[in-house]
C-alpha cells in the first residue's frame, strides 16, 4: 500500500493538470504548431518571384518609396490590380498620375502587350474577370482649383464591364452626387472607404463601398452601400420590383469594408465609429450583424471617430471565412487578430502577434495550398512608430502560417527584410490556378513601372487540380521507329495535335530530340495539350530540360495552365530557372503558309524577374 499510494497520488495530479489544460486552451489565443520544414517562411521568400512591367503611362503620385501609406482605416489611392483570364491572359488595372483607369494587357511573361481600356476622369477602384470580360468598379472625379491647387472631387460610383479587347459591353451608375445640398443627396466615400466588387453565389455582381448622404438634421452622413447586378449590369430589384436589392445605409461612419462570397453569402466586415462602435461583421443576404470587439464611448479627451481598429482582408472557403483585422484595444501596440466564421458561429477574436514594441498593420490572408492559410502585413517600430501614418520605407513585411483551425504552424516573421518588400493598404490580391498568390506593388520608386508579386506554395501543399483517368499515364508498349521522330517534332510545331498523336501510336520516339529540344518541351512551350497528354502516356521524359528548363516551367512561364497541372504532380525539379526562357528551332524545312508562327514564338522580355527579392533595379 504505501508504494501504491504515491503511484496512485501522481496519476490524481496528472489528471487534474491535463484537465486544466483542456480547460485553458480554448481561451488561449492561438495554439502553436511544430514548424513544419516544408512550410518554411524564409524557404518560401526564397521561391517568390518578383516581375517588374514597365507600363505605358506614370501611374499615380506613388512614384517613390518615401512615401506614406494612407491612414490605417482608409484606403485612399487605389492599388492596381492584376486579373487572370481562363485562357492564360493577364489583365493589369491602374491609375495614371491624374487619377484617369487604364487597363492594360499582358502576355504569359507579364510583358506589356497592348492597352485595351483607357478613361478620362474615371478612376478605377476595383476589377474582377469572368468569361463575360472585365468587370471594373469605377468612380469618376472632376478636377476643382482652390486657390494655386487643384483637388478632385470623386462623385459618382460606376459598374463597366469591357471585353478583351476593351469595347464595353455595358455602363451602368449606381450612386453619386457632385453636391449635398438638399436632403437625400447621396454620393461616395473614396477617403475612408473601399470601394470592393465581387460575384454572388448566384453569378451576378455584387458593390460595396462607402457613401455620404445628407439627412434632415442639415449634417453629411456617411455609411455603406450594397448594390448587385445581373449579367447584363441591370441592377436587382428585389421581389417588389419597386425597391433595389442590397442596402444603401448600414453602419454609422463606416471604415474600409471588405466583403467576400463564402459560397453561399456576402460575409462583410467593416469599422463603425458611432453606430455601432466597434468591428462589425454582417451577411447578406441572411442578414446578421454581429460585433465580435465592441469599443467603448470615446472619453473626455477623444473624438468620436478614434477608434483603434482596422479592417484587413476576408478569405472564404466552403462555408467558413477567415478575418483578419489589427487592434490596439487593450493591447500595448497595435496586433494582427484572426475570427474564424462558420456558418451561423463567430469564433471569438484571437491575436497572432503580441508585441509591444512594433505595430503591426494592414493584414493579407490568402490561400496557401489545400491545407494553410497565408497571412501578410507591415510592421514598423523606432519613432516613426508614434506616428498616425508611418512611412512605407520605415516598415517591414512579416508573415505566418496557419492551418484553417487557427493554429499557426510557422510563426510570424520578417518575410523578405531588407529587400524592399512591400504592400499598401489598398492592396488588392490575386490567386492563380495553380495555387500561387500575390500583389502588385506601385510603390517601386519608378513612375512608369509596377512590381508584380508573385508567391508559390511547395509542391508537397499544392493545390492540385485532379486529372480525369484519360489524362493519366497509361502502360502502353510500342515498337519505337525512329523515321517517325522527326515528324512528330513538326506536327507539334505546326499545331496538328490529331498527326502527333497517331505518329506516337505508329511508334513515333515521344523521348525525340531535334536541336536539344525534346517533343515535350515543343508541346508545353507552344500549349499544345492534347500532345502532352499523349507524351505522358508514352513515358515521356518530364525531367529533360534545354538551357535549365525543363516542360513544366516552359509551360508556367507561358501561362498554359491545363499544361501546368499535368506536370506538376510528376515533375521533380519545380523551381524555375533565373536564366531567359529559351526559343524553340523551328524544325520545318519549308515556310508554313498563312500561320504566323513567329508570334508563338515571343523571347523574354526585358522585365527583370528577380529571384530572392532582391530589390528591383531599372
Amino acid at each position: 500500500m504505501s508504494r501504491k499510494g504515491p503511484f496512485v497520488n501522481h496519476q490524481i495530479r496528472r489528471n487534474i493538470f491535463c484537465l486544466f489544460v483542456v480547460m485553458v486552451i480554448p481561451s488561449v489565443s492561438i495554439l502553436f504548431a511544430d514548424s513544419n520544414g516544408n512550410l518554411d517562411i524564409n524557404r518560401i521568400a526564397e521561391k517568390t518571384e518578383r516581375i517588374l512591367v514597365k507600363i505605358p503611362s506614370s501611374h499615380t503620385n506613388l512614384d517613390n518609396t518615401s512615401l506614406s501609406y494612407t491612414y490605417p482605416m482608409s484606403d485612399g489611392t487605389p492599388a492596381p490590380k492584376l486579373v487572370y483570364i481562363e485562357s492564360g491572359e493577364y489583365f493589369l488595372a491602374y491609375n495614371d498620375d491624374q487619377s484617369n483607369g487604364r487597363i492594360i494587357s499582358l502576355d504569359s511573361n507579364f510583358k506589356f502587350r497592348k492597352e485595351i481600356v483607357s478613361l478620362k476622369s474615371f478612376r478605377i477602384e476595383d476589377m474582377i474577370a469572368d468569361s463575360k470580360g472585365l468587370t471594373v468598379l469605377l468612380s469618376e472625379f472632376e478636377v476643382k482649383k482652390k486657390g494655386k491647387h487643384e483637388i478632385k472631387n470623386f462623385h459618382t460610383a460606376y459598374i463597366n464591364q469591357y471585353d478583351k479587347s476593351g469595347r464595353i459591353n455595358f455602363s451602368t451608375k449606381i450612386v453619386g452626387t457632385k453636391e449635398y445640398v438638399s436632403v437625400g443627396d447621396q454620393g461616395i466615400d473614396t477617403t475612408f472607404g473601399t470601394l470592393s466588387l465581387t460575384k454572388t453565389a448566384n453569378n451576378q455582381y455584387a458593390t460595396y463601398f462607402s457613401t455620404y448622404r445628407k439627412w434632415e438634421d442639415g449634417v453629411t452622413h456617411q455609411s455603406e452601400y450594397l448594390a448587385l447586378f445581373d449579367q447584363n449590369g441591370k441592377r436587382v430589384m428585389k421581389s417588389d420590383g419597386k425597391s433595389q436589392e442590397g442596402f444603401t445605409w448600414n453602419v454609422s461612419h463606416s471604415f474600409r469594408p471588405r466583403f467576400f462570397n463564402d459560397g453561399d453569402q456576402l460575409v462583410m466586415m467593416t469599422v463603425g465609429d458611432a453606430y455601432p462602435r466597434g468591428l462589425v461583421i454582417d451577411t447578406f443576404p441572411n442578414r446578421k450583424r454581429e460585433i465580435p470587439i465592441i469599443v467603448p464611448k470615446a472619453g473626455a479627451n477623444e473624438t468620436y471617430q478614434y477608434v483603434p481598429i482596422s479592417t484587413g482582408d476576408l478569405f472564404s472557403k466552403d462555408g467558413t471565412t477567415w478575418i483578419v483585422f489589427d487592434s490596439n484595444l487593450n493591447r500595448t501596440s497595435y496586433d494582427i487578430g484572426l475570427i474564424i466564421k462558420s456558418k451561423d458561429q463567430l469564433s471569438k477574436p484571437v491575436y497572432l502577434t503580441n508585441t509591444s514594441k512594433s505595430r503591426e498593420r494592414i493584414p493579407r490572408i490568402v490561400p496557401f495550398g489545400e491545407d494553410h492559410l497565408f497571412l501578410l502585413w507591415m510592421t514598423d517600430d523606432g519613432p516613426e512608430k508614434e506616428k498616425w501614418y508611418p512611412q512605407i520605407s520605415k516598415m517591414k513585411l512579416e508573415a505566418c502560417l496557419i492551418q484553417k483551425d487557427g493554429t499557426i504552424v510557422s510563426k510570424p516573421q520578417s518575410f523578405g527584410f531588407g529587400n524592399g518588400m512591400v504592400f499598401r493598404s489598398a492592396a488588392r490580391f490575386f490567386q492563380l490556378p495553380n495555387g500561387k498568390f500575390g500583389w502588385v506593388n506601385d510603390v517601386t520608386g519608378f513612375a512608369d513601372q509596377l512590381e508584380i508579386v508573385i508567391v508559390s506554395p511547395f509542391p508537397s501543399d499544392t493545390q492540385m487540380v485532379s486529372t480525369n483517368d484519360s489524362e493519366k499515364p497509361e502502360n502502353i508498349e510500342i515498337k519505337i521507329n525512329p523515321t517517325l521522330g522527326k515528324p512528330l517534332i513538326d506536327a507539334i510545331y505546326e499545331g496538328n495535335e490529331d498527326l502527333g498523336i497517331s505518329l506516337l501510336k505508329q511508334g513515333a520516339d515521344p523521348n525525340t530530340i531535334y536541336e536539344g529540344w525534346s517533343a515535350l518541351l515543343y508541346a508545353a512551350y507552344f500549349g499544345r495539350t492534347e500532345i502532352v497528354k499523349a507524351l505522358i502516356s508514352h513515358h515521356a521524359n518530364t525531367e529533360y530540360s534545354v538551357d535549365g528548363w525543363n516542360a513544366l516551367q516552359l509551360s508556367e512561364v507561358r501561362g498554359h495552365t491545363p499544361i501546368v497541372q499535368l506536370l506538376q504532380p510528376m515533375t521533380k525539379s519545380l523551381s524555375r530557372t533565373v536564366s531567359k526562357s529559351p526559343n524553340p528551332k523551328n524544325p520545318l524545312r519549308t515556310i508554313v503558309r498563312n500561320k504566323n508562327l513567329r508570334s508563338e514564338i515571343e523571347p523574354v522580355n526585358s522585365n527583370q524577374t528577380l529571384q530572392f527579392l532582391g530589390t528591383p533595379v531599372q
